[in-house]
């Protein structure tokens, strides 16, 4: 009984010890009670709800058939994708996603249509220039749709 009387006068002269340590620096008390809550409170101001939209121009062949339907469909895509235009040469894209003009670039094959009469799936190619594995992941969500 009295081994169990000593443990708890040590342990209690120990807890004792470090709250009037603890008790004796006020901002120590401040930073653990307000610290979270700052913490919190810099995440919440950074966080973004809606997804931003992606600047998009298409590269079509010139002379093609598709021109008419890539327009329309790249009007009609929805708050993910802002249509920016239709260009004939991939160079002169690829040089407006390298001067930040653009987000994505879209380039359709030279003949789709006879792919699709072949039973081929039609592969589009995506270019973008992001870093954040973040956005690199949300742009190949966005190209998946």
């Amino acid at each position: 009984m009295n081994r169990i009387y000593r443990f708890f006068i040590r342990s209690s002269t120990f807890l004792r010890k470090e709250l009037v340590g603890i008790l004796r620096q006020p901002r120590l008390i401040l930073t653990l009670i307000l610290g979270p809550f700052v913490i919190m409170l810099l995440f919440g101001l950074a966080y973004r709800r809606e997804a931003r939209s992606l600047r998009t121009v298409f590269v079509v062949p010139q002379n093609s058939s598709l021109t008419a339907q890539v327009q329309k469909f790249g009007e009609t895509l929805g708050p993910a994708i802002t249509y920016e235009g239709i260009v004939n040469n991939e160079e002169v894209a690829l040089k407006e996603l390298n001067q930040n003009k653009v987000d994505l670039v879209v380039v359709v094959p030279p003949h789709p249509m006879e792919t699709i009469q072949n039973n081929h799936q039609v592969m589009l190619q995506l270019y973008d220039y992001e870093i954040d594995p973040f956005q690199v992941s949300y742009v190949k969500y966005v190209g998946g749709l």
